[in-house]
């Protein structure tokens, strides 16, 4: 999102009726502190 901070980059995947979901996220150290630990708790 911004010019300037890390960016993390994660990949969650779950198993829905058999099906795989993976879903690959990016964060970075502009987004505040609660939206990651929202984000990290999903």
């Amino acid at each position: 999102r911004g010019a300037f901070g890390m960016v993390y980059t994660t990949t969650c995947s779950s198993i829905k009726e058999g099906i795989v979901v993976i879903k690959d996220v990016h964060i970075t150290s502009d987004d505040d502190e609660e939206n990651i630990k929202i984000f990290i708790n999903k």
